[in-house]
């Protein structure tokens, strides 16, 4: 529109309306245009003012001063449509006498009139977005597709928009249109047409054979071409099969070597002679040798030459596999010319040996002649992608190979006698000792490696660390003497030896007019070496003059190899010898560490070369005492959890290869000119050189930077294409660091940027652990809501390796990071995990590994399977909605997901799992609502001035017209305004309305008490961490941010947790804990920081709280979660199960097939009175199930089935007493109360390690917590390496049946096996044999059993303290005891009733109604010595004829202190020994050894095995029986300790 066209008349003649009139109306509610004065100083301001921003992505055209309703006798316009209306202009303003005979306007959905001239009605938002639909819809760009057929723009205009399309339509094209058929064709129609000239101009008959010559001979070039192009293809098609059969001759290889030998040979002489002479006139052996020296060094003029090579093409990807015949014969002159034969020089090598000193001296010569070297060597490359592409070469000799030389010790050319001839067996003795020292390094099978990329990355000048300056202040500062000059400082620093690609300078600020500066600014330099000095120079800023030099202060890097940290130093600034000022400064280094990736390919490396080592050595070994290769592959395969999660901070090598598949349309001749900048949190890193056209550019260009947080830092690539006008964006890719680098190590090297391009990139990661001050503080990723997993029932179908029983169990990691880890469910190959886990997301490009493991007690865990998937399959965004949920494919009820091997290789084995997102909103925390609230200032004040300018524009274009005219520019305000409203803003208290959501915790400093100690995070009753801080080293402050699903945040609770090891297995290794109200730390550290201080840990701590969108159910909260109290009251009329129609009826309570209590005995009663109160803890109402089992008690035998049933948790309420009259499903009523109080259950640490407690699912509260938990076996020494507390080898030495691992499945009751007694694992020879150690095994019945044999002759006090070994007899063999373990007549009984007292005593925690609670765990005991008698008791299941050894082994020496009697097992495997026993003293860090001897008459004895047991656990010596593992069986024993 120009100036011109300002009148009303003449504004209808040029309306002209369209669909895309609307839209322009409409978008004129937000963005306007702008009047612009029609000079050169207006033009000049209104191109910087478009330069300066990006082109416009919607155009808008509103004019503010004239409207198209105020238009009056113009032209007709266009016919309305079938609505009546046209654009946003009423036709009733424009046609009135044509508005009677349209359609009504009752279909149209908007009021198009408008209030008066110059004014548009106001709209809202959902009106305006509707009428976008409306107008969208109908444009003429979506009637028909056309950027789908053939990639051609609407318009016709421009090249295809569809850039990989638009390339195979053109090589489609070419392929089937422009090739050999257009060749056949044009000649045929050339053939014709040619005969018909000539026969219209009159010709005779020969001109017709003239055009068929012709024709002919193009044909037949046609046709050699084909068959020339044929052929190519079939061989380039059929290389792969035809080439490995095939010996390759290499002529044309021998030919370059012979002529570049004559070149090479003399050079590499005089080489080898020069290198190898000052090292031999240094290495006189002297007796009486004087010198030596190499006088003569010569290979020959005939050169190596390579006979053939054979190459392997089916070895794998980026694998090539190669046998080359190499020979190097010189006395050989069958391929050589007569000319060559008269000129050849033969190989000689003179070495000249100096005798006797002086005067008295002669040199001898010892000559190597005729040297001649044949053989067969196999190579093979690994490709990789660092230069040269060749990442590993192994080389070895398929042979031995053809040695022959003549040696000449004495006498020289002329006497000298072939002393390899004449004396016999020299030479095959030289041979045998060439083969010695070659052969375990060459010959096959043996190969040697050359690790190219490591050679590589050891010369690379890559960065090992970083050095953080502090620069403080400066004092004292001398400036220019020149005239009204002021000291403006800032200070410069700058290595001798920089880093390639980074800058070689860096500088703080500048300080106006001061002399005492201060900066308090940090500065982090990535050295490759502190070999090096760091000069820091002082200038002063001048406007118009050169900076002038201050002072420089040289400090030498060297020294932080001694002190890594140097503190508040000072230094004079020195220009030459003057002083002109003093600096202040710290400097600290941190190096950078290895890798995890680094460390598992170092591991693997040492596993192989330990694996060569014992093979060659396999004849050797001696009982067990190497691992073979079958353990080798259970460590390598069955590791099921991933080690202690590396530095958060580090440095990322990043290197740009190539880019492919740009879009091309929008540059002039489809050619570009790209360019690429790499941004780090919105900070520019490096800008990429522009490459001149070319559209598919390759870099190859690297850069190394400081990470911060690769948790919280995001990446950016934008790529340019750079014109001569300026530059316009071609496609970008935004990542999160530490989402990157897990892309990496799954296999991905190449990014897929928006809209289009294949970003080819390389990285690598080195942690650098930042401490104290120097963390980064990145700002955490808002969430993006929370991943609900419901894990159902597992199956384990295939076979694992090794022997023992499966006990699954499943761990949840997000970026190879756990976090969550399941209890496991012993003996058992179909778990019901029933399980509900929630994890907060921050990114879509995270990693989801959902991993199944076999728990073992002893060793690795053994891995069964994994399922991997990025979280971009599993949630997607709505676009118009903005907000994440499930994918179709993952939504709704659970599905069965196949594990795959390490290899990737599916599996049966299946997991069932379903998937729901809880998307979340986000929130302005309080830091950035103060930054809102000055964005809103500013952009109001913007506002004002932009309108003030357009009112005065206006007035002046009233004035003089001409000068103006209406321009379209972009929102001003958008960016602005977008910032404002990008998240919600919500107050504290509006947060109380929102009961779940997203809790941030940054832990912004905290100290622990104890040095080596980790603090570890819990949420409500989740026992698994919800993360872990870094350990502790006792100086340097903990600085962590995490994300934590808060499900009920009114109820919710947070437990702190210090311990001694980073997921404690263990209650001994927790030293304090802090059990606070969730909501309660949130109001106090949301708006500022909070601190929480326990048993001397102290942690300042800030809040910030997403909530979710929507609300969860009530059984996603507190009120589906807590404990049942129940009152057990009794039974009536049982069924009958002795002879005299009576049952001794108790009851056993499970909790999700998990034993959690057992009630006590009522002797020969049908309606048994309990009154037994229990607390039984429920994980979930709506998922848990509780059945009551009521068996009969028998003496002899297993117990009897009498009934159970299964208790309905939906119809329990909330603290309310219920009374239940439950029939059981044979016979009989059982009579019960129960009151549900909701509360979240403290985790305890026992709940996924302990023995007894793998099956329970919580710690229980109350009574029914020791029934639980006060039957956990406890470990108190370690032997065959490493059974710690807890372990399920030995959970049944007191009680119940010791099955072997093929006793697996359910009880004839149905009730499924829970304990496994035996968990045997292949030892290192390969034989089987069980581990050893001291175990608790007194049972939870222990009291019941006390009082139902206190009717015996003796009590069961007596029998353990009065005569132990007539208890043990009568326990070991006779068949009575309690009812213990067994039940439903299921288990064969063996050593029932033998019951070893607790050694590790179990610490009860009860969670109160208090909100925090505090509590701490005391330190273990000092050393000290022991004196004491030890008694071994029986021997079980461990041989026919069995003799006990028992030695003290302290210092490295063993002695004998009991050695017993051989005895003869009874008829149940059971050796019992009398009086055997024995003092002994010894320190509290020695052990005991037993050692079970098989005694033999007609044969050697046999060690059947042997077992070590450490001192240091005051609690061995409590005079209790204890009992070791040895091999099939057991011993029994008893320590009294000496108090004297």
């Amino acid at each position: 529109m120009t100036a011109d066209s300002y009148s009303h008349g003449e504004l209808a003649e040029n309306v002209s309306v369209s669909a895309s009139a609307a839209e322009n109306a409409l978008a004129g509610f937000t963005s306007g245009s702008s009047t612009v004065r029609d000079d050169s100083t207006a033009s000049r301001r209104g191109t910087a003012s478009d330069a300066s921003r990006p082109p416009p992505v919607t155009p808008i055209t509103v004019p503010e001063v004239l409207v198209a309703s105020t238009a009056r006798g113009g032209k007709k316009l266009p016919a309305p449509n079938r609505q009546g209306t046209l654009g946003s202009v009423p036709l009733e303003a424009l046609h009135p006498d044509q508005s009677k005979t349209v359609d009504g306007r009752e279909a149209n959905r908007f009021d198009t009139s408008i209030s008066g001239p110059g004014i548009l009605d106001e709209m809202t938002e959902e009106e305006k977005q509707e009428m976008r639909d409306l107008v969208e819809r109908d444009n003429v760009e979506n009637l028909f597709p056309w950027k789908y057929v053939l990639g051609f723009h609407p318009s016709g205009k421009g090249s295809p928009s569809m850039t990989n399309d638009s390339r195979v339509i053109k090589t489609y094209i070419l392929e089937n249109f422009y090739s050999d058929w257009w060749v056949n064709i044009s000649l045929m129609l050339g053939t014709c047409f040619f005969a018909w000239v000539f026969a219209y101009m009159g010709l005779s008959w020969w001109s017709l054979g003239l055009v068929f010559t012709c024709a002919a001979s193009v044909y037949s070039l046609e046709y050699r071409r084909f068959n020339r192009n044929i052929r190519d293809d079939l061989k380039r098609v059929t290389i792969d099969e035809t080439i490995s059969g095939k010996v390759e001759t290499t002529q044309w290889l021998n030919s370059f070597l012979s002529k570049f030998w004559v070149i090479y040979m003399p050079v590499l002489s005089e080489q080898v002679k020069d290198k190898a002479n000052p090292i031999l006139a240094e290495s006189a052996p002297g007796y009486g040798i004087e010198a030596l020296s190499l006088e003569d060094f010569t290979m020959g003029s005939k050169a190596p030459a390579i006979r053939g090579i054979k190459s392997y093409t089916k070895k794998g990807k980026d694998v090539v596999e190669m046998d080359w015949s190499f020979a190097f014969t010189p006395n050989d002159v069958s391929d050589m010319t007569q000319v060559e034969i008269e000129n050849k020089v033969n190989p000689r090598i003179s070495l000249g040996v100096t005798l006797g000193k002086s005067i008295v001296s002669k040199t001898l010569s010892v000559l190597v002649e005729n040297i001649n070297v044949a053989g067969k060597i196999h190579v093979s490359l690994k490709f990789g992608k660092v230069f040269p592409n060749i990442r590993m070469v192994s080389v070895q000799l398929i042979e031995p190979p053809l040695i022959d030389f003549v040696l000449k010790p004495l006498g020289g050319d002329a006497l000298g006698l072939d002393v390899m001839s004449f004396l016999p067996g020299l030479k095959s003795f030289v041979k045998r000792m060439i083969d010695s020292i070659a052969g375990p390094m060459l010959y096959a099978p043996n190969h040697l490696d050359i690790d190219v990329e490591e050679i590589m990355s050891a010369t690379a000048n890559d960065a090992n660390g970083v050095v953080a300056i502090t620069l403080s202040s400066a004092s004292n500062l001398v400036g220019s003497t020149f005239i009204t000059n002021t000291v403006d400082p800032y200070i410069v620093l700058k290595l001798d030896k920089p880093l390639p690609g980074s800058d070689t300078e860096v500088r703080t600020s500048i300080k106006d007019d001061i002399k005492n500066p201060i900066w308090n600014e940090t500065k982090y330099i990535l050295v490759n070496s502190l070999d090096q000095k760091l000069t820091m120079s002082c200038f002063d800023f001048n406007d118009v003059r050169t900076d002038q030099l201050i002072g420089t202060v040289e400090f030498d890097l060297s020294t932080l190899y001694q002190s890594p940290a140097i503190e508040n130093t000072s230094s004079d600034l020195r220009v030459g010898s003057k002083r002109n000022g003093s600096l202040n400064y710290s400097i600290h280094f941190f190096p950078a560490l290895e890798s995890k990736k680094s460390i598992e390919e170092r591991k693997q490396k040492e596993k192989e070369k330990m694996r060569k080592n014992e093979e060659k050595n396999e004849e050797n070994k001696e009982d067990g005492e190497k691992k073979s290769e079958e353990e080798y592959m259970d460590d390598d395969e069955n590791e099921a959890e991933l080690p202690e999660d590396e530095c958060d901070s580090g440095i990322l090598k990043f290197t740009l290869e190539k880019i492919k598949n740009l879009p091309v349309a929008s540059a002039f001749s489809n050619s570009l000119s790209p360019s690429v900048e790499l941004y780090l949190d919105s900070k520019l890193i490096k800008k990429y050189r522009t490459l001149k056209r070319i559209n598919e550019p390759a870099w190859n260009e690297s850069i190394e930077f400081l990470v911060f947080s690769k948790a919280n830092s995001k990446m950016t690539l934008i790529v340019y294409n750079v014109r001569s006008n300026g530059k316009n964006e071609l496609c970008r890719y935004t990542v999160n660091v530490d989402d990157f680098l897990n892309m990496l190590d799954a296999g991905q090297d190449t990014l897929s940027a928006s809209p289009s391009g294949n970003i080819g990139i390389m990285a690598a990661w080195k942690p650098v652990k930042l401490t104290g001050a120097y963390i980064g503080k990145s700002s955490s990723l808002d969430p993006l809501g929370c991943l609900r997993i419901d894990v159902g029932q597992g199956q384990v179908m295939s076979t694992l390796s090794g022997i023992g029983d499966i006990d699954p169990y499943f761990t949840v990691s997000i970026n190879k990071h756990i976090r969550y880890k399941s209890r496991h469910y012993s003996d058992t190959m179909d778990p019901k995990f029933n399980t509900t886990v929630y994890l907060p997301i921050v990114s879509e490009n995270q990693v989801l590994s959902i991993a199944m493991a076999d728990y073992q007690s002893v060793g690795a865990d053994r891995r069964i399977g994994s399922i991997t998937m990025p979280l971009s399959k599993i949630i997607e965004m709505d676009k118009k909605s903005s907000e994440y949920s499930c994918t179709s494919k993952f939504a709704g009820d659970k599905k069965k997901f196949n594990l795959r091997n390490k290899n990737g290789d599916t599996k049966e084995d299946y997991l069932e799992l379903g998937f729901s997102f809880i998307p979340t909103k986000k929130v302005f925390s309080p830091d950035e609502l103060e930054k809102v609230k000055e964005m809103e200032k500013e952009l109001k004040e913007k506002k004002e001035k932009f309108e003030k300018e357009q009112e005065e524009l206006k007035k002046e274009m009233q004035v003089t017209p001409a000068d103006y005219h209406i321009v379209e520019i972009n929102d001003p305000f958008e960016e602005l305004e977008s910032k404002i409203s990008k998240k919600d803003r919500m107050s504290l208290d509006e947060f109380m309305n929102h009961n779940s959501g997203v809790l941030t915790m940054h832990i912004l400093k905290g100290y622990l008490s104890s040095a080596s100690t980790y603090l570890n995070v819990l949420v409500d009753s989740v026992p698994y961490p919800q993360f872990v801080t870094p350990i502790y080293n006792g100086s340097t402050p903990i600085a962590e941010t995490n994300n934590i699903f808060v499900r009920d945040l009114k109820n919710s609770k947070l437990l702190f947790r210090v311990t001694r090891k980073r997921v404690p297995k263990r209650r001994e290794d927790v030293v304090a804990e802090y059990y606070v109200s969730t909501l309660s730390l949130l109001k106090s550290g949301y708006s500022k920081p909070t601190k929480i201080q326990f048993n001397g840990n102290t942690l300042d701590l800030r809040f910030m709280y997403n909530p979710t969108i929507y609300k969860l159910p009530s059984s996603e909260g507190v009120l589906d979660t807590g404990i049942i109290t129940m009152n057990l009251i009794g039974g009536n009329d049982l069924m009958p199960a002795d002879r005299n129609g009576k049952s001794d009826p108790f009851v056993y309570i499970y909790v999700d097939g998990a034993k959690v209590y057992k009630s006590q005995i009522i002797k020969k009663t049908l309606d048994p009175v309990w009154n037994e109160n229990v607390d039984i803890p429920v994980i979930s109402k709506s998922r848990s199930q509780i059945r009551i089992k009521v068996l009969d008690w028998d003496r002899a035998g297993a117990n009897d089935y009498l009934g159970e049933i299964a208790l309905n948790l939906h119809s329990i309420t909330q603290n309310k007493k219920q009374s239940w009259e439950e029939p059981l499903n044979t016979q009989g009523t059982l009579r019960f109360d129960t009151i549900f109080v909701p509360q979240y259950i403290k985790p305890d640490v026992e709940c996924l390690e302990k023995s007894k407690m793998n099956n329970a699912p919580m710690k229980a509260i109350g009574s029914g917590a020791n029934a639980v938990t006060g039957t956990a076996g406890a470990v108190v020494g370690v032997a065959a390496g490493g059974v710690k507390a807890g372990s399920k080898l030995f959970k049944h030495i007191g009680g119940g049946r010791l099955r072997r691992s093929s006793d697996r499945g359910e009880r004839p009751d149905g009730e499924p096996t829970f304990n496994n007694p035996f968990s045997r694992r292949r030892s290192r020879g390969g034989s089987v044999e069980s581990s050893a150690a001291v175990t608790d095994t007194r049972t939870e019945n222990q009291s019941i059993d006390e009082e139902v044999n206190n009717n015996d002759t003796e009590s069961t006090e007596n029998r353990r303290l009065g005569n132990p070994l007539k208890a043990l007899r009568r326990s070991l063999s006779h068949s009575s005891g309690s009812p213990g373990d067994v039940e439903g007549g299921s288990e064969d009984v063996r050593t029932k009733g033998f019951a070893i007292p607790n050694i590790i005593p179990h610490h009860n925690q009860t969670a109160g109604d208090a909100t925090s609670h505090v509590s701490a765990v005391p330190s273990s005991s000092s050393t000290q010595s022991y004196k004491g008698r030890i008694s071994v008791l029986a021997a079980t299941n461990v041989g026919k004829y069995v003799q006990v050894v028992v030695s003290v082994v302290q210092k490295g020496t063993s002695t004998p202190v009991l050695k017993t009697q051989t005895k003869k097992a009874s008829k149940d495997g059971t050796a019992y020994y009398q009086a055997e026993t024995a003092p002994f003293a010894a320190s509290s860090n020695a052990t005991l050894e037993f050692t079970a001897i098989e005694s033999r008459k007609l044969a050697k004895d046999k060690k059947i095995g042997s077992a070590k047991i450490s001192l240091s656990n005051p609690h061995l010596h409590g005079g209790e029986k204890a009992a070791v593992d040895i091999a099939p069986g057991r011993i029994i024993f008893q320590i009294d300790h000496d108090a004297s």
